[in-house]
């Protein structure tokens, strides 16, 4: 098996289990509305205008860094993080054209969570280097884009609990319809 098939078959499996777990969670969401979620969206993505500027503080700071262990850390870390924030960016835009796309809702909350992990890892980075400012920027964002986590968390339960409801709807249509069908057609 490749790693691609191994990530393939990994990414899958953790959506699965988010619409699972989204599917049977109580969690109470907001009823967001189109214009909701896109006046949402849009305050989110601006408010990674402020992660991306902490990313480059730490980037236009004198090389090498020096990771938690002590280990050298380059350049390519966190230009691996940025590409990172502008799959996120697109995936936030193409959300906004279609609100009602529940595999984009979770991969929105995949990204989501992985930026909250690289946030607070590269702000620990900034505080082991001595770059007190741009660490205390990135740690400053955290609390707020934990709570904007949470939100894409609750749409993409009310996504998948609409989705189950149609499902349901959708499996106790077509007996009816063969059935009606069978009796007119008889000699199918």
């Amino acid at each position: 098996m490749t790693i691609r098939t191994l990530k393939t078959l990994l990414t899958s499996s953790s959506l699965l289990g988010c619409f699972l777990v989204a599917v049977s969670s109580p969690v109470r969401a907001e009823s967001f509305t189109p214009a909701k979620l896109r006046q949402f969206l849009s305050q989110y993505e601006k408010s990674l205008d402020s992660v991306a500027s902490g990313y480059d503080q730490i980037l236009n700071q004198t090389l090498p860094l020096r990771g938690p262990v002590g280990n050298v850390i380059g350049r390519i870390p966190f230009e691996r993080r940025r590409a990172r924030l502008g799959k996120l960016r697109k995936t936030i835009r193409k959300l906004e054209t279609r609100p009602d796309d529940l595999v984009l809702a979770l991969t929105l909350q995949n990204q989501t969570e992985a930026l909250l992990d690289d946030v607070e890892n590269i702000s620990q980075i900034a505080f082991d280097n001595d770059y007190e400012e741009a660490g205390m920027q990135l740690s400053r964002l955290q609390i707020p884009l934990g709570h904007d986590e949470q939100i894409i968390e609750r749409y993409t339960y009310q996504l998948a609990r609409t989705a189950q409801m149609n499902l349901r709807k959708f499996r106790s249509q077509p007996h009816k319809t063969l059935q009606s069908f069978v009796r007119s057609h008889p000699e199918g």
